[in-house]
């Protein structure tokens, strides 16, 4: 029942927060109401109580609250629509109540405009227009005493309408206002809520320390690339490297610096690579790269290249740091087991044969 509800006063509606959806509701359905309201009143104007000139208002009311409806849901203008509307009911009930002058208590007809001129164009604009609204109300009502309700309309009479129009409008406004703080602190609540859920999901595929992807996340990737290169019949090699001699590091200058070591070499590391190329923490100091689309000698070419630029950086706080690289290539049957395994192998002969050098499976 909601969603056919929603789906008659508009169309798309599922970008829209609380307080928005609830003016767009508000706006379709006045439109609508006041059309059909209007158009009731013509009627019996014109026909059973045989007057013209209310019966012509409630005409062209009844043909804006349409146009203004149509007009909505062709080009979805809320603003547009809010502010026809307003004005429609401004001009239809400040000149049936000047022309009823309040005959079988016509007037009760006006609680309606600060009702909708506040909840439709919010408590700043609609307080305005319902104080210009009153003010000529008023004027009128006032000017009236003795005369409306063929003279039984009286001090005590304006004084009711002023009192309690006054109320009504304190009471609106305080609604609106309350209905928009509530609207806005649900908003920065979930605004709140989808930062947290979305450093959250950071934090499950990355690296505390490194900021590189973790191991699950280098998983899912290598799972994806692997069904691509057997789909498409791609090229896709894979590397994995460790810093040589890490543990004499963090025994000379301490775990703290180690730690630091390693940030400074995945920043580097991660500022050489492709753009289409993934790097991640595969464990203590060991990490690994993806190369999508990469045969096994273009991916010794790169993890040389790493190499160098490895051997000839600064590092601040120790002298040199070295890294042992091992690659291997996707071939028919390769699981992610099995072509990291192979990577692996070549990185232990890498690291047998002297260390700081690339070696791939091939050559084993």
């Amino acid at each position: 029942m909601r969603k056919a509800l929603l789906n008659f006063f508009i169309a798309d509606y599922a970008d829209l927060n609380n307080f928005e959806l609830r003016k767009v509701i508000l706006t379709n359905a006045f439109l609508a109401m006041s059309f059909l309201i209007m158009l009731l009143f013509a009627y019996l104007n014109l026909f059973h109580y045989k007057n013209l000139s209310l019966g012509i208002i409630d005409i062209l009311g009844a043909a804006l609250s349409l146009a203004s409806l149509i007009d909505y849901r062709l080009h979805n203008n809320t603003e547009r629509a809010v502010f026809f509307g307003t004005l429609i009911l401004f001009v239809f009930l400040l000149s049936f109540s000047i022309f009823n002058q309040n005959n079988s208590f016509g007037l009760i007809w006006t609680i309606f405009f600060p009702i909708f001129a506040i909840t439709l164009n919010g408590h700043r604009k609609g307080f305005l227009y319902s104080l210009l609204f009153y003010v000529i109300l008023f004027t009128f009502a006032y000017n009236g005493i003795g005369v409306w309700e063929e003279g039984e309309w009286d001090s005590r009479s304006f004084l009711r309408l002023f009192i309690a129009s006054s109320v009504l409008v304190y009471v609106v406004m305080l609604n609106e206002i309350a209905q928009k703080e509530s609207s806005d602190l649900i908003r920065q609540k979930d605004e709140i809520e989808q930062r947290h859920i979305k450093e959250l999901e950071r934090l499950s595929t990355v690296d505390a320390l490194t900021s590189l992807y973790n191991r699950r996340k280098i998983d899912d990737i290598l799972s994806l690339e692997l069904s691509r290169a057997k789909r498409y019949e791609r090229a896709l090699s894979v590397c994995i490297f460790d810093i040589d001699d890490f543990k004499n590091i963090n025994d000379k200058f301490g775990h703290v610096i180690g730690d630091e070591i390693l940030i400074e070499l995945s920043d580097l590391v991660h500022g050489s690579i492709r753009k289409s190329d993934f790097l991640g923490r595969w464990g203590g100091e060991e990490f690994i790269i993806i190369f999508p689309e990469t045969s096994i000698g273009m991916a010794s070419s790169l993890a040389n290249k790493i190499k160098n630029i490895i051997n000839t950086n600064d590092f601040e706080k120790v002298p040199r740091v070295t890294c042992s690289f091992g690659l291997s290539e996707y071939t028919e049957d390769d699981t992610i087991n099995s072509i990291v395994s192979k990577a692996d192998k070549a990185l232990y002969e890498a690291k047998k044969s002297g260390k700081n050098i690339v070696k791939t499976y091939k050559e084993l």
